[in-house]
C-alpha cells in the first residue's frame, strides 16, 4: 500500500511513519468498524472487480482523536480473482458525520416532546403520568435510562418516583439535595435548586459529578440532561436523561 502525503496527514502521521501494509492500515480503524470495513471490501471482490468500493468507518489517530473517514476507490483482480492492485481516496467527514448525529439526536428529542405532550392531555393519574414520561424518555427518545425525581420540602433532597431504562436501583446508591453542598452540586441538584434545565456531558471527567460517577459509569451513563419539573412557577422535582454516550445534549436540546 502506498499513501500521499496528504493521506497521512489525515491518519496523523508523517509520511515516513506508514508502513504500507494492510495491518498497519486496519491498526487505525477502530474495533467496531473494521467487519463493516471488510465487508465492502468483500463485495468489490466478490463482483469481479465490476463494483466500486465507498465505506465510511471511523479511525484513532496516534494522539487519541477519533475521525470518520470515507474510502472511495475500486480493485483490479489477478487472473486468479485475488485483489491485484486497488486505487482509492480518502475523505474526512467527520463534521458531516457530526451534524448527522445531531439532527438524529434532535429528532428524538422532538418525537419526545410530542410523545409526551400527548400523554400529558389524557393521563390525569400523577403516577401513572410519571412512569409513562419516564418510559416515552427511553422507547422513543431512545435514552439510555430516564429516571424522575420528587423534592422532599422537609429534607431539601429528592426521592426518585419513576424511572425506565438500565438504571438498575441507581436511586438507592445516590443522595442528591437542593442545599449548596457535595450532594446539591450536580446536575439534578441545580436543577431543582434553581429552576434550569442542566447537563454533563463528560460524565466520566466532570469534577460536578463526582459523588455520583462510580454508579453512573457502572451503569453505563456519559451524559446526562436533568429538566426540572414545575406547578405554578415552583420546581418541585426533576426529569433525567441518561445517555450511554458522552456530549450528547447540546443547547437545542436543552432550550
Amino acid at each position: 500500500m502506498v499513501w500521499s502525503d496528504e493521506t497521512c496527514a489525515l491518519f496523523g502521521i508523517a509520511p515516513d511513519e506508514f508502513r504500507g501494509t494492510r495491518e498497519h492500515f486496519y491498526s487505525f480503524v477502530v474495533p467496531e468498524d473494521r467487519p463493516r470495513l471488510n465487508a465492502d471490501y468483500s463485495r468489490v471482490v466478490t463482483s469481479g472487480g465490476l463494483l466500486d468500493v465507498e465505506s465510511e468507518f471511523r479511525i484513532r489517530r496516534p494522539d487519541g482523536e477519533v475521525r470518520w473517514m470515507m474510502v472511495r476507490g475500486n480493485a483490479h483482480l489477478d487472473a486468479e480473482g485475488s485483489v491485484g492492485r486497488r486505487f482509492g481516496m480518502y475523505m474526512d467527514i467527520t463534521d458531516r458525520k457530526h451534524a448527522e448525529e445531531r439532527i438524529l439526536r434532535l429528532n428524538r428529542v422532538y418525537a419526545l416532546l410530542s410523545a409526551l405532550s400527548a400523554v400529558l392531555a389524557r393521563i390525569p393519574d400523577q403516577q401513572h403520568l410519571f412512569d409513562t414520561a419516564c418510559r416515552i424518555a427511553v422507547d422513543t427518545g431512545k435514552m439510555h435510562a430516564a429516571m424522575i425525581g420528587l423534592l422532599d420540602a422537609d429534607t431539601g433532597e429528592a426521592r426518585m418516583v419513576a424511572q425506565a431504562g438500565n438504571i438498575r436501583d441507581y436511586h438507592k446508591e445516590v443522595r442528591v439535595s437542593r442545599a449548596i453542598g457535595p450532594f446539591g452540586g450536580g446536575q439534578f441538584g441545580i436543577a431543582m435548586r434553581e429552576g434550569r434545565s442542566v447537563v454533563c456531558n463528560d460524565i466520566e471527567n466532570d469534577p460536578t459529578f463526582a459523588p455520583w460517577r462510580d454508579s453512573a459509569l457502572k451503569r453505563g451513563f456519559k451524559s446526562v440532561g436533568v429538566f426540572p419539573l414545575k406547578l405554578n412557577g415552583r420546581t418541585f422535582g426533576g426529569y433525567a436523561h441518561y445517555a450511554d454516550v458522552p456530549n450528547f445534549f447540546d443547547a437545542e436540546e436543552i432550550r
